[in-house]
């Protein structure tokens, strides 16, 4: 079907002979660094002059590189542009009769190996997909962004639409596209390794002294790393209640025989057995700790936890500090079988929507729909010029200037008069946690002595209040202490900080 109408560069544009270009047929990206950056565009597009326009507009990079677009928090806003026109001497505008369900709008596309891919919402499970070296074409359930038309001073109008360049959506990917050096991303995998093997895995300290290898939970106190050893059980268990079921159903059964159906039951087999004849600690294997484990699971994951030695978890059995039988090799071992009774196909991984690195590019195009025509007429766009998004700290970003004033008036008189409005609510748990890291400072959060006292034997819980001008202070003066400590590591004083002097007449009283 030829198609009636085209997307054409905004008219302000228009050369005698740019329909001649390929520009002339590509969207307009214009970049604005105000907050205000709708009023600013809207009052160009209505300037007889083309300055405002002009200026705001976004040149594509020399080099046939793409061009990068930030993000709102670096103070940068974008806007895409486009005029309707009928295919008729003079392209005139075309009107979009929303009363007969008319629409038009724009697309965001992805380039993937030059090819494009759309994002489309109305699936199961958002994602990109591939057109198909259909570019001008709608996939079903595509998600369009909205645009509004925009009167120009000499009586034309235009399409604008605003392009979110940060978004908080996320999509699944199986593990197999996330392949780094030709190995798949095992997530779960990843997450056994991050809950159980790698705080138990010894390996030598970063200054080798004392010579040797150590484990986490080596380099804790008897009764942390006691209690430690009994939640990374907790962990353990948890991880295989999750993804192998039946696994935890045959340990908790245990001495009964397991007898394990369908897929991967051989390997699941192999899980237990490794499990049971893999010593933990002594005469007790892995499989009787997590068997322990599960059969006080509820009075372990109590408020405060449970009373280890009351649960039959002893400190000479459980703790995992210095001696015991989960060697670096036992580990490994653990992560092999556990991978090998996972079900081939792993969970996908969730990425962001939009990629911030340099290597993926994106294009746009405009829409146009008429559904009162049978088929239904879709004309899309050329692409516009290809671009990037910017990742949060990237050294280019233009800098949004944040000022925070800090409090002049530092006297005692001057403090005292601050308001206490920041509460916090601390628990009798919280407080004893407080009072060993403070000691007995906390009885400055009370006139009572004997709400402090350890012997009182009263639970008491606290609602302190405190000045929020006095937390900034305390907050900016920690900042400048490991600031100054961390240099040692990253020398960064050199650039850390621009300070000027400012005349006191130009201070806040």
């Amino acid at each position: 079907m030829t198609l009636e109408h085209d997307w054409l560069i905004p008219s302000p544009f228009w050369s005698a002979n740019g329909y001649r270009q390929v520009e002339f047929f590509r969207p307009a990206l214009f970049e604005f660094h105000s907050d205000d950056f709708m009023e600013e565009f809207l009052a160009a597009a209505a300037s007889p002059k083309l300055t405002g326009l002009q200026t705001a507009r976004l040149q594509p990079s020399a080099g046939n590189q793409p061009s990068k677009l930030f993000q709102p928090v670096h103070g940068c806003f974008y806007l895409a542009a486009a005029s309707l026109c009928c295919r008729q001497p003079g392209f005139p505008d075309r009107q979009v009769r929303r009363n007969e369900g008319e629409r038009a709008a724009f697309v965001l596309r992805k380039l993937v190996d030059g090819k494009e891919y759309a994002w489309v919402v109305e699936d199961e499970q958002p994602g990109w997909k591939p057109l198909n070296g259909a570019g001008r074409a709608l996939l079903t359930g595509e998600e369009q962004l909205p645009v509004f038309p925009v009167p120009l001073a000499d009586g034309r109008q235009l399409f604008c639409g605003y392009i979110p360049a940060a978004s908080s959506e996320t999509y699944k990917v199986p593990p197999g596209e996330l392949a780094v050096d030709g190995e798949d991303l095992d997530a779960p995998i990843q997450e056994l390794g991050s809950r159980f093997t790698s705080p138990l895995t010894r390996e030598p300290l970063p200054d080798n002294n004392p010579p040797g290898n150590f484990s986490l939970v080596d380099r804790l106190p008897d009764d942390v790393a006691w209690t430690t050893s009994v939640y990374l059980l907790v962990e353990l268990w948890e991880f295989l209640q999750t993804y192998l079921k039946d696994a935890t159903e045959a340990i908790a059964a245990l001495p009964a025989s397991a007898n394990f159906h369908g897929d991967k039951a051989g390997e699941k087999r192999a899980l237990l057995s490794f499990l049971q004849t893999q010593a933990y600690k002594g005469s007790l294997s892995l499989a009787e700790a997590l068997q322990t484990v599960a059969q006080n699971y509820e009075a372990l994951n109590a408020p405060g936890g449970g009373d280890l030695d009351a649960l039959g978890l002893s400190q000479d059995d459980y703790s995992l500090r210095g001696n015991h039988d989960l060697s670096n090799t036992a580990l490994q071992t653990l992560l092999d079988r556990v991978a090998a009774a996972l079900p081939d196909e792993r969970p996908p991984v969730a990425v962001p929507k939009l990629d911030v690195s340099t290597s993926v590019r994106y294009v746009l195009r405009f829409v146009y729909e008429r559904p009162q025509c049978e088929p239904t007429i879709v004309e899309v766009s050329q692409p516009s010029q290809p671009f990037t998004f910017a990742p949060f700290f990237d050294p280019d970003a233009p800098a949004r200037p944040i000022r925070i004033p800090l409090p002049s008036d530092v006297s005692i008189a001057g403090m005292r008069k601050f308001k206490k409005n920041v509460t916090f609510m601390m628990s009798d748990a919280m407080r004893k946690k407080m009072n060993q890291v403070l000691g007995r400072e906390e009885s400055l959060l009370s006139d009572d002595p004997k709400v402090n006292a350890e012997d009182s034997g009263a639970a008491f819980a606290f609602i302190c209040s405190f000045s929020i001008q006095i937390i900034f202070i305390i907050a900016f003066m920690l900042l400048l202490i490991f600031a100054f400590v961390f240099n040692i590591i990253f020398w960064w004083m050199a650039f850390f900080r621009i300070c000027l002097p400012v005349p006191k007449s130009l201070l806040p009283e």
